[in-house]
């Protein structure tokens, strides 16, 4: 595995824990003002030294509040060692390097306003909700544009960020009251990633005290701790489900099932959703999800861009480890249902429905209970993911052949597992969770070269679509060094994985793609799908409807 170089230039951006350090801030105008403002809400003991004629209007209430400690002279270098952090805040040059000077001797930090040559670290551009802080840094190159890139992620972000984190702040430790122990941890981030990843933020901001207990209350009985994540309130009224969609004339499919007013007994549809994007569901798809359905039910990897055009009342399958055959019956049973009642019914699934998708197991099953299920193709990950990412599974002189397979079996079982093959492009699904295990079989039973180029592909097409290649006994570490997996996600195995990997980009790494240019990327596509709100398309599944 190739260690990557450093990329000089950057600062290093922290959160620094100010409560009852003292920082002093040299100034009388707004800057001055705005560092005093910023070293109080972190909870700093504030000194500020300058002229009382000179205040502005905001140090005078401040100094008159006595919120701050106030000394009336630009500047007095007797107690400069007693303080942790230094803001120079005015025009005089020779004064500001005079502190500046002084501070370095006695290695406090200094931040001096417009000379950065005189800064030991930047201010950075911050939006702030309560727990919740964003910080953007320019490096001192273009500060204005810092402030507008930070408002550009504020008006994207929901208005109940903050309180969300909040609350999971509080969920969080109440865990480590309940489950304190060394051996519990992986579970407790385990059962609170999930909780993370899966709700929606704005339920998340609701939860109060009494949900919180209900929540410990599943942890606690459940040693999975997977269980508890169900809904514990009724699902939400469909009026809640649906999203404001732009009016757009959408053309006719001679494929799309009749819209009509659904007969007695119902119908059900199996329909693949494509990668993750809605500019990748077929018109035939698109129908059906906003005209059709009566009922959605949805797997719960398939994304909540696709699950705001739902405008019915949709369920997402709890599918957890340990819980999916039981999360398969109970949506067989809720589908039948359904039907009997003359609905029509939207079995949702990633990618597409034949493709490891049980799609086959479930038309047989409502066969036998006495429905044919319409059948709607789905644009596979197995082939959009790598061609998303910048990967041709087959290229002259390098691979004849793509093999897609899967790393676990029914119930969660080791499949067998192919023999290696260099002319072959292997693309392996649901592999991510155990690709330890399975990068050792592979080199160590299957005769794989430990320095085959390998890629994994998580939320492809995704606006967050993430790629991370590495050679085959690199890219466990290297996707630890991410920090883990996003899912969904799959795994790509072949020689020509670098075939259009840039001759200047090293042989691991990550990134939106492996650095191809590639005109299929989502931000280069012409959707002529409606699109929901920018909140609404950052908001997770909601656990009313998590099932």
């Amino acid at each position: 595995m190739d260690v990557p170089r450093a990329q000089g230039g950057a600062s290093l951006l922290i959160s620094w824990r100010c409560e009852q350090k003292r920082v002093l801030v040299v100034g009388t105008g707004h800057v001055a003002a705005s560092r005093v403002l910023t070293a109080l809400e972190a909870d700093a003991l504030v000194t500020l030294y300058g002229p009382r004629q000179y205040l502005c209007h905001e140090l005078t209430v401040r100094v008159e509040r006595g919120e701050v400690e106030y000394m009336d002279t630009w500047y007095d270098d007797s107690r400069l060692a007693s303080f942790d952090l230094v803001f120079s805040c005015h025009h005089d040059e020779s004064l500001s390097e005079t502190i500046a000077a002084d501070c370095r001797r006695l290695r406090v930090p200094i931040n001096t306003a417009d000379r950065p040559t005189l800064c030991d670290f930047y201010m950075t551009s911050t939006y702030r909700d309560q727990s919740l802080q964003v910080a953007v840094s320019t490096i001192c190159e273009a500060s204005k544009l810092a402030n507008r890139v930070k408002r550009h992620i504020a008006t994207s972000l929901p208005a109940n960020l903050g309180e969300a984190i909040g609350r999971v702040g509080s969920l969080r430790r109440r865990l480590r009251q309940e489950d304190s122990g060394d051996e519990a941890v992986a579970r407790r981030m385990k059962w609170l990633a999930q909780i993370c990843e899966y709700w929606s933020l704005d339920q998340l901001a609701k939860l109060d005290d009494i949900a919180i207990e209900q929540l410990l209350k599943g942890y606690r009985e459940d040693d999975e701790g997977y269980h508890s994540m169900q809904s514990f309130l009724e699902p939400l009224p469909p009026s809640e489900l649906v999203s404001t969609l732009a009016s757009s004339a959408i053309i006719p499919s001679s494929h799309t099932p009749p819209t009509s007013i659904s007969p007695q007994p119902g119908k059900i549809i199996l329909c693949g959703s494509g990668p993750g994007d809605p500019s990748y569901l077929t018109m035939a798809a698109y129908d059906a999800i906003t005209k059709e359905a009566d009922l959605v039910l949805a797997d719960k990897i398939v994304p909540q861009e696709i699950l705001q055009l739902v405008k019915c009342e949709l369920r997402i399958a709890r599918k957890f480890p340990g819980n999916t055959e039981r999360a398969q019956n109970e949506f067989n049973r809720m589908a039948l249902e359904a039907a009997n009642q003359g609905k029509t019914v939207l079995r949702l699934k990633q990618g597409d429905p034949y493709l490891f998708g049980r799609g086959a197991e479930e038309v047989l099953f409502f066969r036998q209970h006495g429905y044919e299920p319409i059948v709607l193709a789905g644009l596979t990950s197995a082939m959009a993911a790598p061609l998303l990412a910048g990967i041709s599974v087959t290229h002259r002189n390098t691979a004849s052949q793509c093999l897609i397979t899967t790393a676990t079996g029914k119930q969660g079982s080791r499949i067998a597992l192919p023999q290696y093959s260099s002319t072959r492009t292997d693309i392996f699904l649901m592999s991510i969770h155990r690709l330890n295990d399975l990068v050792q079989e592979l080199t160590e039973q299957h005769s794989y070269p430990p320095d085959i180029p390998t890629a994994i592909i998580e939320r492809a097409g995704c606006v967050d679509q993430r790629c991370i290649w590495a050679p085959l006994n690199g890219i466990v570490q290297e996707l630890e060094r991410c920090g883990g997996s996003l899912p969904p996600g799959l795994l790509v195995v072949g020689w020509s994985v670098g075939v259009l990997r840039p001759v200047d980009l090293p042989v691991s790494g990550v990134g939106a793609t492996m650095g191809a240019v590639n005109p299929s990327r989502r931000e280069n596509i012409s959707n002529t799908l409606p699109k929901a709100v920018p909140d609404q398309l950052l908001g997770l599944h909601d656990p009313h409807g998590l099932w």
